[in-house]
């Protein structure tokens, strides 16, 4: 490990001219500069790349590459194969750094030397300008491997990854999912690192707007990826050999996403779609598991259950 890890910063973005110029900044601001800035234009229509080149003429740490559009996954992916730094940051386009964040890394690099997988605690920012009033997370819980398996618990614009552990994962962010591809690439990562490393400190601010891809998807989808991303994630450490608790905590996990999507197909009453998402979870948990998700779900349908998910795909958006 090197005094002075070097950083590359990675940034997908389409279609945000009105955020991209603010993110750019939170990056420039850094009291820990960047070894580079690595933007990746998924094929935007609006002026995100004047934006963008705009910043470029004045700092040469800036690299810009546009390419069709085909999905945050394949920009992350093309960025992560240019970047030459030890290791990799992720900032979503309209999300900000407050000016500490790179440093905050590099602390907790230097604290635990076989660290390679960095997290930190985040503040959500909507519209009417309300924050969340996050209160820092221990570090006990966020540098737990079974915890962060079960629960929804990193943010992208939170992490950094050691380039040499992104390769050794043999595959990157996963193109066939709309959500949820960066829990299955955290996953895999947490699972092979040998270390993890968490900043308690709020150095994050993630923008909750009208087009934030959390919102923008529906309900029902999103429960679908989810188990997704869950059940890959779950074979790739299994096949690695990594401990039965890894495994079991993403069982227990896919066990509330089973549950979910069966008690949105009761509300909905696509009877149909309930009985193949039983036998998914019947072939992904066990009999047991699957009878269990499927009367909770039940019981839940009479007591008429609210929460995220249902919420969402009954309404057609997801909420902040």
């Amino acid at each position: 490990m090197t005094s002075m890890p070097t950083i590359s910063v990675v940034i997908p973005v389409w279609n945000r001219e009105e955020f991209i110029g603010r993110a750019l900044e939170s990056v420039l601001r850094q009291t820990y500069p960047p070894h580079e800035i690595l933007v990746v234009d998924d094929g935007s229509t609006d002026a995100t790349a004047e934006v963008v080149r705009a910043y470029q003429s004045q700092h040469p740490c800036i690299q810009y590459k546009h390419q069709p559009n085909s999905g945050v996954a394949v920009a992350r992916n093309t960025a992560i194969n240019a970047a030459t730094g030890e290791w990799v940051a992720f900032l979503d386009s309209d999300d900000v750094w407050l000016r500490d964040k790179l440093q905050h890394a590099v602390d907790v690099i230097r604290q635990a030397n076989d660290v390679e997988f960095i997290h930190a605690n985040k503040r959500y920012l909507f519209e009417d300008g309300r924050d969340d009033g996050r209160e820092p997370f221990p570090s006990l819980e966020m540098t737990n491997r079974e915890y962060l398996f079960c629960h929804w618990a990193i943010k992208t614009s939170t992490v950094l990854i050691k380039h040499d552990l992104l390769q050794r994962l043999g595959s990157l962010f996963s193109a066939h999912q709309t959500t949820c591809q960066d829990y299955e690439l955290f996953w895999r990562s947490v699972a092979e690192a040998r270390a993890i490393g968490y900043a308690e400190s709020c150095d994050t601010e993630i923008t909750m707007n009208r087009g934030s891809q959390i919102r923008s998807n529906n309900g029902l989808s999103l429960v679908e990826d989810n188990i997704t991303a869950i059940s890959s994630a779950t074979r790739w450490i299994a096949e690695r050999g990594h401990p039965r608790s890894y495994i079991q905590a993403l069982n227990a996990f896919q066990y509330w996403q089973f549950r979910t999507i069966m008690l949105i197909h009761m509300r909905r009453g696509t009877l149909f779609l309930l009985l193949k998402d039983w036998m998914g979870c019947l072939m992904a948990l066990s009999v047991r598991s699957a009878f269990r998700a499927l009367l909770s779900a039940f019981l839940g349908a009479i007591r008429k259950d609210k929460n995220y998910y249902t919420e969402t795909a009954e309404s057609g958006k997801a909420g902040a």
